[in-house]
């Protein structure tokens, strides 16, 4: 996958990242990560006489990684791209990038994560009233309010149990057949987990079930 049409290469992989993500085509979301790396410690510009900046190629990185479920990959990134909008003054990016590190903190959920995400996504909110971002504004008052509410444990006991299954690499019958539970129910469980802890697959569960261990 390459540039085209004389498109400066790190715009064709940036927006080609939020256009994949948007489509949810991991392999596209993959193969444009690997290539935008090539220009980390850069930033996203372009365009004939004046210059377009779409902020730091790590925010782009970030949010690749967070789709693929590379979380600690992704706070790496996406806090170096807050750092870099903050050093350089790109105001709208660091909304941008505070409300990227703030979900991709609160999907790893490691000690500490949720508070620090329940910050930034504080801080994000009122940054994107003052710039007049009010999407950015809705979007992160949402979710200080959603972690602000979470409960110590979001999982029922028999959720619980499913989710230690899952982080011992068992399949849907597998579990099914060690909690007495039809293959469907299992499954069910399976789904209720990844959308209250909003992960994307279950190696995530895993990584989750590690994090309280």
């Amino acid at each position: 996958m390459g540039a085209g049409g004389g498109v400066e290469p790190r715009v064709s992989y940036a927006l080609g990242i939020v256009v994949a993500v948007a489509m949810e085509a991991a392999e596209d979301v993959a193969a444009l990560r690997g290539l935008l790396a090539h220009y980390r410690g850069h930033h996203v510009a372009g365009g004939a006489g004046a210059a377009d900046y779409l902020g730091p190629v790590e925010l782009y990185l970030g949010i690749a990684a967070r789709h693929l479920g590379l979380l600690d990959d992704a706070v790496a990134d996406l806090d170096y791209a807050r750092q870099a909008c903050v050093a350089n003054g790109a105001a709208g990016y660091h909304v941008e990038a505070l409300f990227e590190l703030a979900v991709a903190l609160a999907r790893r959920a490691g000690h500490g994560d949720v508070a620090r995400a329940r910050s930034l996504a504080a801080d994000c909110a009122g940054r994107a009233r003052t710039l007049g971002m009010p999407p950015f504004a809705a979007r992160a008052h949402e979710l200080a309010d959603r972690l602000g509410q979470a409960p110590a444990e979001p999982l029922t006991p028999r959720e619980r149990q499913v989710a230690e299954l899952v982080a011992q690499g068992r399949t849907n019958r597998e579990i099914a057949a060690r909690l007495y539970l039809s293959e469907r129910t299992a499954q069910n469980h399976v789904q209720h987990i990844l959308t209250k802890l909003d992960l994307p697959n279950r190696s995530q569960i895993a990584v989750w079930i590690t994090t309280r261990s």
